[in-house]
């Protein structure tokens, strides 16, 4: 029951950000197409939901919008994971610019970036996400940052992994940052 309740609270979440700062100008925000960069939480698991089920299917049904996702388990910006390893979301940023220019891109997480050195992480974040607004410069890029369930965190440094998105994103002019564990307020 408990990651039922994540991916709907992390759909309606997302719901509610993204047309607030979508749609200042409109009753309801326009989206005919939407993207994803992430993990296992954007690609499909107990926690973000699968298939029909996850979080990125349901932003994009809510919206009437078309999906991609260019998300798998286990990848960070610097983390490459298990399947397809030596991909990361600089490479899933690249196969994305290279075949989708629409209308929301949601780059989401990652957990799996915190054993990762923080200047390193910084660094490839920024880059990774200059290069997507420089590629995408009319798409709205919303930036989450990573998440975690409070029984299952990860090892390393998942604060200063936080921090550090959220550093790299600001960095960035015209992006959306969301930290999904900060409290409700």
């Amino acid at each position: 029951m408990l990651p039922a309740i994540l991916v709907i609270a992390l759909a309606l979440v997302l719901l509610a950000v993204v047309s607030r700062r979508l749609g200042e100008n409109q009753a309801e925000p326009s989206i005919r197409s939407l993207a994803v960069i992430g993990d296992s939480y954007s690609a499909g698991s107990r926690m973000g939901g699968r298939g029909e089920h996850g979080w990125p299917a349901l932003v994009a049904r809510h919206f009437g919008a078309t999906l991609d996702v260019e998300a798998v388990k286990g990848r960070g910006y610097r983390n490459p994971g298990r399947v397809e390893p030596g991909h990361t979301f600089p490479e899933q940023a690249r196969a994305l610019v290279g075949k989708w220019h629409g209308d929301v891109l949601i780059v989401f997480g990652s957990r799996n970036d915190s054993h990762a050195a923080p200047s390193r992480l910084r660094g490839t974040a920024e880059a990774t996400l200059r290069y997507l607004r420089s590629r995408l410069p009319d798409t709205r890029i919303v930036v989450i940052g990573p998440m975690w369930p409070a029984s299952l965190p990860p090892g390393g440094d998942p604060e200063g992994d936080r921090v550090t998105i959220r550093e790299a994103a600001e960095a960035v002019r015209g992006l959306t940052y969301v930290d999904p564990m900060d409290p409700p307020g």
